[in-house]
């Protein structure tokens, strides 16, 4: 079975909500590509385009893997010039090759005919490009044709048991001869190191470039050299071109230069192993590099999953973070702990990252200079930070006096991790979920379990895929995380406002959407009874409810902004898609709030003497089993701008719903405990009564934020 059909397998359901508004298109690449899911659309049009002999698929393609997964069909243009056009199909070149890298790892050996349908059409790109480069005879144009031959060999891979074709290289010019612009010669030096598989040539053109006066290009030819020299094992060679990359970057305002070349300048003295303290001060410094270029680097890459900043900053994560934890080992409890908060520091600053680049948005990201005691926030609080490496979990325990304890697990299969939700809600197996729930108590809690007595909230960090783990369903044998302690979701503890909850009675907002708003929105039968229960609750005078066409954009932007509310309870249909621009809010008008409405909306409050306190999404779903629509749950409350936020994982049972909500504002109307808490007795009460035991019907609604 091809790739592409088991890539369409798990397709069945966000693909069919998508295509309901977008409309089926009619052929199968523009309704993959409309459902957004733009790998298998592109390796269905690389497939179409190996085939044919025309264009028609092969500029399809190149279209599509130069474009934003966006759900558009866009067209491809190339320009009149000869050199831009050959760019532009070298840029469609590069696509290809991160394509191939990616299939290499999927596993390799079950990707051997894509990777050879890519193959086909890197060299027809190739072909196209140089083409476009030989209308232009000169010397520019020559060095582009081999750089685009070069672009389309396919990249060895060890233990590779995929046939690699031949390449064809009829044409590799000898262009390191003296002459040209300063661009040139340093484009045909590394042509030449590269197909020499030598640094020399860079090396010399460092030189030659710095006696002409381009200390700038000069700077750049260490930096490529450095890399080169190190992936050959020449480690002083490599260091020293690293520094002198590392000095001339910061002279000439070369962000990007300086941080690969301090990240090389880590991973040597990570590979020689001589001063594991400087190796890790050296990856603390690529890292903080990275992290002044993030803004520049948050474009979400639909072929390598990931932005630039996260791609790059990931590896080096794992390295510092292994080599911290190694040096601490042999260090007094004490001074352990100011290691393990650096460590969490820097993993803060990495999830920050995957936040800006979900919501497309810097400004979620903007993190305090240091990562805060969880005593400081809650002296009856204790917070997990995990940490997702290659082969383990990093598990830290920050515990109310400031201690910070340590442990290491496996890392569970991701699709187990993934499968987690849906065994908690699958009706066909009732006690499906109990054995890996007790397992991941036994990886997540157990081994902190002695440290938790008298801790009355769990505040849990989650990373990569375990944001699909409910901490609160975990069991301790056959009793629940949740009998024992409040819990709440937060990306990061820096996140969380230092000042104390407002106390006294809250004014609330109630919206619902009961009626039908199709193609894509069903009606909502309980919505309409859960805010009229919820309105019993407070008096009239400190309620507003709105229900259907009276929960509109412009009332609620209009009520935000004039009325004192710190309350907001949304009972309508949202969802958190793996693009944040897919994410809705649906209101009983039939409008939708993206992310970007809702950050405006609640903001409107920012600055008032009461600001808003709570968001409540009450029949909001995420996509189960995508890191980034769970990323989009958790990331709620600080994208919106509310100091907590509750969504659930699934569409909850309408009647569970609506009680469970009731009984949370109840607690929360008493003043008397914290929202975390008073989510904890709401949940504990549904549970206990007749038919709602089971965790499909309490379990969903997450707390995200300050949970005091």
């Amino acid at each position: 079975m091809r790739l592409l059909a088991r890539l369409l397998l798990p397709m069945l359901l966000w693909p069919i909500l998508c295509l309901g508004g977008a409309g089926a298109r009619a052929d199968e690449a523009g309704e993959l590509i409309a459902a957004r899911q733009c790998f298998p659309a592109a390796l269905f049009l690389a497939q179409q385009a190996a085939g044919q002999a025309d264009d028609t698929a092969l500029t399809r393609f190149c279209a599509l893997a130069t474009s934003r997964c966006d759900g558009q069909d866009h067209p491809w243009t190339v320009p009149p010039d000869p050199m831009p056009t050959g760019a532009a199909w070298q840029a469609c070149l590069g696509r290809i090759d991160a394509m191939a890298s990616r299939l290499a790892v999927v596993p390799p050996a079950d990707t051997c005919e894509e990777r050879a349908d890519l193959a086909v059409l890197a060299g027809r790109v190739r072909d196209q490009a140089q083409a476009a480069y030989r209308r232009q005879d000169d010397r520019a144009a020559r060095l582009e044709a081999v750089r685009a031959d070069l672009a389309a060999r396919p990249q060895p891979i060890a233990n590779d048991p995929c046939p690699l074709p031949t390449a064809d290289m009829t044409e590799t010019a000898a262009l390191h001869e003296a002459g040209g612009s300063p661009e040139e010669q340093l484009v045909a030096a590394l042509l030449a190191s590269d197909l020499a598989g030598d640094p020399a040539p860079l090396e010399a053109a460092e030189a030659a470039l710095a006696a002409e006066g381009r200390s700038d290009l000069a700077v750049v030819a260490a930096g490529l050299a450095a890399e080169r020299l190190a992936e050959q094992g020449q480690a002083d060679a490599a260091l020293a071109a690293a520094d002198r990359a590392i000095l001339g970057a910061g002279q000439a305002d070369l962000g990007q230069v300086e941080a690969e070349a301090l990240a090389v300048r880590a991973a040597v003295l990570d590979r020689l192993g001589r001063d594991p303290a400087a190796a890790s001060d050296a990856y603390a410094a690529a890292l903080r590099a990275l992290d002044r270029r993030r803004a520049a680097l948050l474009d979400y890459d639909w072929i390598r999953q990931g932005s630039p900043y996260r791609l790059q900053v990931a590896p080096l994560v794992e390295r510092y973070v292994a080599l911290q934890i190694e040096r601490a080992a042999s260090l007094p409890e004490a001074e352990r702990v100011a290691i393990y908060r650096e460590v969490i520091r820097f993993a803060d600053q990495a999830r920050a990252a995957e936040l800006s680049d979900y919501f497309q948005d810097d400004c979620v990201a903007d993190l305090r200079a240091r990562t805060r005691r969880v005593g400081e926030i809650d002296p009856r609080a204790a917070a997990l930070v995990t940490i997702v490496q290659r082969n383990g979990i990093e598990l830290f325990m920050m515990l109310p006096d400031g201690r910070i304890r340590h442990h290491r697990s496996p890392l569970p299969a991701r699709g187990e991790l993934e499968a987690y939700p849906f065994r908690l809600t699958d009706p066909t197996q009732p006690n499906g979920w109990k054995a890996q729930s007790r397992e991941l108590y036994d990886l997540l809690i157990r081994p902190f379990a002695d440290d938790l007595t008298g801790v009355e909230t769990l505040v849990f960090v989650p990373d990569g895929p375990l944001r699909h783990v409910l901490p609160a369903t975990l069991l301790d044998g056959d009793s629940f995380l949740l009998e024992r302690m409040a819990v709440a979701l937060n990306p990061g503890l820096d996140f969380v406002d230092t000042a104390p909850a407002p106390r006294g009675r809250a004014s609330w907002l109630l919206g619902a959407t009961a009626r039908a708003c199709p193609p894509r929105w069903d009606a909502l039968d309980g919505t309409e009874a859960e805010v009229q229960a919820i309105a019993a609750l407070s008096p009239p005078a400190g309620t507003l409810t709105l229900v259907d066409d009276a929960f509109d954009r412009a009332g609620l932007f209009r009520d935000l902004a004039t009325r004192p509310l710190s309350v907001l309870h949304f009972a309508t249909h949202a969802e958190f898609a793996p693009e944040a621009s897919d994410s809705k809010v649906l209101l009983g008008s039939c409008e939708e709030l993206d992310l970007d409405d809702l950050e405006r909306l609640i903001k409107q409050a920012r600055y008032r003497d009461r600001p808003v306190e709570l968001l409540v999404l009450s029949a909001c779903q995420s996509a189960l089993g995508d890191d980034r629509a769970a990323l989009g749950l958790a990331g709620l409350a600080v994208k919106s701008g509310a100091r907590a936020a509750i969504g659930s994982m699934w569409k909850v049972d309408d009647r569970a719903a609506e009680r469970l909500m009731t009984l949370f504002h109840g607690e929360l109307a008493s003043g008397d405990v914290g929202k975390a808490e008073a989510l904890r007795r709401a949940q504990l009460t549904l549970a206990a009564e007749p038919g709602m035991a089971a965790p499909v019907y309490w379990a969903a609604f997450q707390l995200v934020g300050d949970w005091r």
